[in-house]
């Protein structure tokens, strides 16, 4: 048997409820499951109605590991959730319990999964950067970084100004640039991992369903509470921009509550793009998730 198990999927795609269900009938067999979440904004407290969380009352049922490890206005960067989330898949492991990996997170989750060894970083040299792109545009950036390391710009698109900085900050330290995982890296420890497959229209309808519950559950209050206090990573949760504009004015309630619709589907897309190259991921119908599981697993 594996060390522990991953469950992966689209956001909406039915992890968390499935994780539950596999949890209650590993207690079943005998197992003792422990869930470690891999989704990067419910590492937040107060990110809540945002990010699906699973409420504090449903997660006594089992342990739950890695949510709530930071609050809203710091960072909780890759590299320090490849750490945390090993030492407490170890833990779990060594008290003989069964670890289960549960998000849809891409690189968090396969940073804890793979061997993966994170390149350094320099915070007065990404700052330095980042004015130059205020001060110059993503295009200059851009092209200076075709000069410098052309294989790592054929690679970002204009647009995607934060990659852009990454590769020059990476050049700057150690002269090259977005090479920062082997092709095919190794597992960490031994472990099984399943995606949760859903029909492209079905997972559509259920985002649009659950972005109307979120705004009826209170998001646009979370949102006022957590308003000016959210990290950089914090920030990028879908969903808050979205609501920032509704109160200011800007646009009304359905234009919100369409743009987080979109900007939902749109993330649901990437993340079927980038598990669906990992040869490693066996996938399943979510009728049937826990079954399979439980029969390929061999548990």
């Amino acid at each position: 048997m594996a060390d522990y198990l991953v469950l992966l999927g689209p956001t909406a795609s039915g992890k968390t409820a499935i994780s539950i269900d596999l949890a209650k009938e590993l207690s079943k067999r005998g197992y003792k499951p422990e869930i470690v979440n891999a989704d990067s904004m419910q590492l937040y407290s107060e990110l809540d109605i945002a990010t699906a969380k699973l409420p504090i009352e449903q997660r006594q049922q089992f342990p739950h590991h890695m949510f709530d490890v930071a609050p809203p206005d710091q960072e909780v960067t890759v590299v320090q959730y490849q750490k945390l989330a090993r030492e407490v898949i170890s833990a779990i492991i060594d008290r003989g319990s069964l670890p289960i990996l549960v998000g849809g997170s891409m690189l968090y989750l396969q940073s804890v999964v793979y061997e993966m060894e994170f390149a350094p970083t320099d915070q007065q040299v990404r700052a330095e950067l980042e004015k130059e792109l205020e001060q110059n545009g993503a295009e200059s950036m851009l092209e200076r970084l075709k000069q410098l390391d052309p294989e790592s710009a054929e690679r970002i698109e204009l647009g995607d100004s934060r990659r852009i900085i990454r590769a020059l900050e990476l050049y700057r330290l150690r002269g090259r640039g977005l090479d920062e995982f082997r092709k095919d890296p190794g597992f960490w420890r031994d472990c099984h991992m399943f995606g949760v497959d859903v029909d492209r229209e079905i997972l559509r309808e259920r985002i649009h369903l659950r972005v109307e519950q979120m705004w009826e559950a209170g998001l646009v209050e979370e949102a006022k509470r957590v308003r000016g206090r959210l990290s950089t990573t914090a920030s990028a949760a879908i969903g808050y921009k979205q609501i920032e504009k509704f109160i200011d004015g800007e646009i009304s309630r359905q234009e919100a509550i369409e743009q987080i619709q979109l900007l939902s589907t749109r993330y649901a897309k990437r993340q079927r793009t980038w598990f669906g190259r990992d040869e490693n991921i066996e996938w399943l119908s979510p009728e049937t998730a826990v079954e399979q599981i439980i029969s390929k697993a061999r548990l």
